[in-house]
This record gives structure tokens, sequence and C-alpha cells, in this order.
């Protein structure tokens, strides 16, 4: 199991660097485009540039004093 948690990581770190870097490529593509070229879905490429990770840590706290 521990090896299962080390490859998902690295993945996950591989997998979020070449959506940066599909985007940065000269004009770079789409977040649509790098969802099909990379064979996810949309909300994962706006996950990756919101900064949030699957866990949700990162993810910003809800304002509750509205």
């Amino acid at each position: 199991m521990a090896d299962q948690v080390v490859r998902n990581r690295t993945w996950s770190a591989e997998r979020t660097d070449l959506i940066r870097e599909l985007r940065a490529d000269g004009e770079g593509m789409s977040y649509r485009e790098i969802a099909e070229h990379v064979g996810i879905k949309l909300s994962t490429v706006q996950d990756v540039f919101r900064g949030y990770k699957g866990a949700g840590t990162t993810r910003p706290k809800k304002n509750t004093e509205e």
C-alpha cells in the first residue's frame, strides 16, 4: 500500500507539471485542450491552476461570516 501512495504522489506531481507546461508553451493550450490531450476532466485542469489538491487541504476556507 505504501508503494501505491508514493506512485500516486509522483504521478500527481508529474501530471501537474505537464498541465502547467502545456499551458505555458508559446501561446499555450486552453484548459479544454489540455484536458482532452491529457485525458482528464476540465475541472481537474482548473483545480491545478487554482492550487487545489485532491484532499482539499489547500482549498480556501468558506467564509461563514456573511
